[in-house]
């Protein structure tokens, strides 16, 4: 049943496992000598966040993707993801403790020419088994499936579940103005890099930026 914007917010602003926000986090790309803070500041000077179909995205349409979850959450997860790399306990890294974090309302319509482009905006993703969700979307929403399997957590076998992402997708590039958008970085010392790498004249147009060790420790 729709309901006003207004309840919306009242029911997010006082729920601390909910948000009105979206979270991209970017990733190192140490095979072109790029750090994740010039990653970011790429990001930044091009104002566009690239879709790409790399990783887990099932079918081959390019994707942007983000998280569904508060801040301190994002600075949980992230931030020990990040260190099980760096102490190689874990093998891959999906993606590093920065980004940019966007309000739903930015992104929920995207618009073109001051026009709403009809049934484009981020999604939430579809957790399924992916041979499960293929019966019931057409092939054009694949990018929507992000495979979920947890028959064997009884049995403490493997399993597969990413859930704690609250996973959203949009099957498109993301062009944004600075001034919707807040950085995240990952503690002082990418801060003091990032500030002395970027343009300031695009700090100043920044709705804000946040570090996430500060929400943690």
């Amino acid at each position: 049943m729709p309901y006003e914007s207004l309840n919306w917010k009242q029911t997010h602003r006082n729920r601390t496992d909910l948000t009105g926000l979206l979270t991209h986090l970017t990733r190192r790309q140490e095979e072109y000598g790029l750090n994740s803070t010039d990653v970011l500041i790429k990001i930044l000077n091009e104002r566009t966040l690239r879709a790409s179909s790399k990783g887990y995205i099932v079918g081959n349409k390019p994707v942007v993707c983000f998280q569904e979850v508060p801040l301190y959450s994002v600075a949980e997860n992230a931030i020990l993801h990040v260190e099980e790399y760096e102490s190689m306990a874990v093998q891959k890294l999906r993606y590093d403790a920065c980004g940019l974090v966007f309000h739903k309302s930015e992104v929920s319509q995207l618009v073109m020419d001051a026009k709403p482009i009809p049934d484009m905006g981020v999604r939430p993703v579809i957790y399924e088994r992916t041979e499960l969700a293929k019966q019931f979307l057409p092939d054009n929403e694949y990018w929507r499936i992000v495979d979920f399997d947890i028959r064997e957590l009884i049995h403490n076998g493997k399993i597969t579940d990413w859930t704690h992402e609250r996973e959203w997708r949009v099957p498109c590039d993301i062009l944004f103005n600075y001034s919707s958008i807040t950085v995240l970085l990952r503690n002082t010392y990418q801060y003091q890099e990032f500030m002395y790498k970027i343009n300031h004249s695009i700090v100043n147009q920044l709705g804000g930026i946040v570090i996430l060790e500060k929400l943690l420790y």
